[in-house]
């Protein structure tokens, strides 16, 4: 979507999204996939990462086939652990539990202005239309259980609720981006300046 704009200056290059859960084999890719549909490419990276995940490991193959109802496509898709630097380097932080939020505040504590509970974005749960802060008591609806050993069903029913989420916070980000104030433009170059300037060339 063209008009989203990332948090950073311009120039800085694309905003980064980082999407977190524990393994990062089933939620976090399946959402880290689907928000990056929503955002523009050009200005959003959308990562995923686990606070305890397996570098290397594949995406489950229940989670694969669910997600693949939703035209996610995600047999590409490696493992890797959540790092300082990711943390660091991101604009924006998803995670599935509050845990998750309080494991990656004590990796990371300046990220936790960034941070936020997917599950608080989901439509039949967020019924105050605000989003979930870590720094506020979680309740159960903000979190979004961990379907690694459930069946197919719960899968599927998993990636639904993870779609409903991230179309909520795509939307989220999309209006608070456009809410931005735009940077303020140089003032003209003076005829001295202007004439300094070209010298310099």
């Amino acid at each position: 979507m063209s008009n989203a704009r990332p948090l950073r200056h311009p120039g800085a290059g694309a905003a980064v999204s980082s999407v977190v859960c524990y393994g990062n084999v089933c939620r976090s890719p399946f959402a880290a996939r689907a928000l990056q549909r929503h955002l523009d490419s050009s200005e959003w990276q959308v990562l995923s990462a686990g606070t305890n995940a397996a570098e290397g490991k594949p995406a489950s193959e229940l989670m694969c086939a669910a997600a693949a109802e939703h035209g996610v496509d995600l047999s590409a898709h490696r493992a890797s652990k959540v790092t300082h630097h990711l943390l660091r380097t991101s604009d924006l932080v998803i995670t599935m539990s509050q845990r998750q939020a309080e494991k990656l505040l004590e990796l990371e504590p300046t990220v936790q202005r960034r941070i936020r509970l997917l599950g608080g974005f989901s439509p039949q749960h967020n019924v105050w239309g605000l989003p979930a802060d870590p720094r506020r008591p979680a309740a159960a609806a903000d979190e979004i259980p961990d379907p690694s050993g459930e069946d197919f069903v719960f899968h599927q029913e998993c990636c639904r609720h993870l779609n409903a989420a991230v179309g909520q916070l795509s939307r989220w980000v999309l209006r608070r981006e456009a809410s931005r104030p735009l940077p303020k433009p140089r003032p003209p170059l003076s005829a001295p300046s202007l004439r300094a300037a070209r010298a310099l060339r």
